[in-house]
């Protein structure tokens, strides 16, 4: 009683949504911006940076940025947030007039989650530490405080660990060496929680140890685009976790899932002269049609652009895993801003 009577006051003076809008930039692991759509007087652009409070990432030029990066933005990228900004800081920014807040995500039911902010998650997440800087509002304890006490596990607390249902593939195995393999992990959560995904493979690229192939994230898909270094027998897994204290903390898993995949040399092709299928324009010649009308993803994209694609367009095979973001339908690529490729012709 005496902890709660404690926190009430802090937690009063807390407003998750002074602002709010949608991310349109992750510049690093702490640092994003903002296009505004409910303002404050201390709101001056239409898009404003945001730095996170209290945390810290690693930069961009140390190994741990760009990992830290890419959780931030599968996480934020087109995403509706709020701000509780610093009313210690004058106009609420900090020393390179950055808006300092703490940021809220949306909850599974559409409201704001006031009690899981991303600041906490990243940590949570191993992608950041905390820096209590005592010149603004925040007190970070509290971010944890409210669920756990004296460092009670989250399943003392009656949290779960989140357990993964499936780990399918969009094309069965075996498949030729130069085709695009579609991973998706299916898992749930009793709690609601936020669950993060990390894929790994086993197989003749990696050289027979298992291998991070793309770390930990909010997104359950990861394509893999074969090459002949994977001809051979491959395994690959998934791990999931909550970042609940007392469950994994990023070098962990709550739930892992291990599926078998073999990857062949690429048939051989001898042209004919003949038609064969599609249509004809003419003698001796003859054009293969694919039909992809029935397919509504998932498609991809990357953060450095707004074209998205099929999985197995040239363009995409080229985008780079850091920079690679998912979207489940072709809507949802269009709500993000994204633009079908002129090459591939998504619908």
């Amino acid at each position: 009683m005496l902890l709660l009577a404690y926190l009430l006051p802090i937690l009063a003076l807390a407003a998750p949504d002074e602002a709010s809008g949608i991310v349109t930039n992750v510049v690093d692991g702490d640092t994003f911006d903002l296009r505004i759509e409910k303002t404050d007087p201390r709101i001056i652009y239409e898009i404003e940076r945001v730095r996170l409070a209290d945390v810290d990432s690693p930069e961009m030029s140390t190994p741990g940025g760009p990992p830290a990066k890419v959780f931030s933005t599968e996480t934020l990228l087109g995403k509706r947030v709020w701000l509780d900004i610093d009313d210690r800081s004058k106009d609420g920014r900090d020393m390179y007039e950055r808006i300092l807040a703490v940021v809220h995500l949306e909850d599974l039911n559409g409201t704001i989650n006031t009690t899981h902010p991303f600041n906490r998650l990243l940590v949570d997440a191993g992608f950041a530490v905390v820096k209590d800087f005592t010149n603004n509002e925040f007190d970070p304890a509290t971010w944890w405080a409210v669920e756990t006490t004296a460092g009670a596990s989250a399943e003392s607390m009656g949290n779960q660990r989140p357990s993964i249902n499936s780990l399918d593939t969009n094309k069965a195995s075996p498949q030729p060496a130069g085709e695009s393999i579609i991973f998706t992990a299916k898992a749930s959560d009793s709690d609601g929680d936020a669950i993060y995904y990390e894929f790994w493979q086993n197989g003749p690229a990696t050289g027979g140890v298992w291998r991070i192939v793309r770390t930990w994230g909010v997104s359950n898909i990861w394509m893999k685009t074969t090459s002949s270094s994977d001809i051979g027998n491959n395994q690959f897994r998934v791990w999931v976790m909550d970042g609940q204290p007392g469950h994994a903390d990023g070098s962990d898993f709550d739930d892992e899932k291990v599926i078998d995949f073999k990857i062949t040399a690429p048939a051989t092709t001898t042209s004919t002269g003949s038609s064969t299928s599609g249509t004809s324009s003419g003698f001796g010649s003859s054009t293969t049609t694919t039909t992809t009308s029935a397919y509504d993803g998932p498609f991809v994209g990357s953060i450095n652009s707004d074209v998205y694609h099929y999985p197995w367009c040239a363009s995409a095979k080229r985008i780079k895993s850091s920079n690679l973001i998912t979207f489940s339908t072709s809507a949802e690529a269009r709500a993000h801003g994204y633009r079908p490729c002129s090459k591939c012709h998504p619908p």
